[in-house]
């Protein structure tokens, strides 16, 4: 099988999806959107021909002549450039179409929720048995609350001094 039927597979694949995600999701496609994609495929296909080029002129990566057409950007045949323009078109179509899910404790616009209970996501209650020291801690949250007065009986000295 040669690179570029082995290719093909993979944009034919990607473009499907992304089409699919351009028809359903017609109402969430923006110019922003769009160039957003653009400048990630651009990093991408630059990282890809400045690091093939790298792997194949250190010898880490070699082709069989016989099975790419020979069109090379410096030493890298232009069929490895078909997976990253894939993969570029393939993640935001499937971000798109795929249901949004968030986890637990966080509202839509990404704020972890506050619950005002010991056993709320994101925050914790720990007492010290001894003293009743309570301590609160979470995102924010920072507060210690003293139930009973005194030294705590780890610092104080037994039946003397030190």
């Amino acid at each position: 099988m040669s690179y570029v039927l082995l290719d093909l597979m993979f944009l034919g694949c990607a473009l499907l999806v992304t089409f699919a995600a351009v028809l359903l999701r017609r109402q969430q496609l923006s110019r922003q959107n769009v160039w957003a994609v653009a400048v990630a495929l651009l990093c991408v296909l630059i990282l890809t021909a400045v690091f093939d080029n790298v792997m194949i002129g250190v010898g880490l990566v070699a082709y069989d002549p016989g099975r790419i057409t020979g069109f090379r950007v410096g030493l890298a045949p232009i069929e490895d450039f078909a997976y990253p323009i894939a993969v570029a078109l393939l993640l935001p179509a499937l971000w798109t179409l795929l249901p949004a899910r968030r986890a637990p404790g966080w509202n839509p616009d990404g704020h972890l929720q506050h619950t005002g209970s010991a056993s709320g996501v994101g925050s914790a209650e720990n007492t010290d048995v001894d003293t009743g020291t309570s301590q609160r801690s979470g995102p924010n949250l920072n507060t210690t609350t003293n139930a009973s007065p005194g030294p705590h009986p780890r610092s104080a000295t037994s039946g003397g001094n030190r």
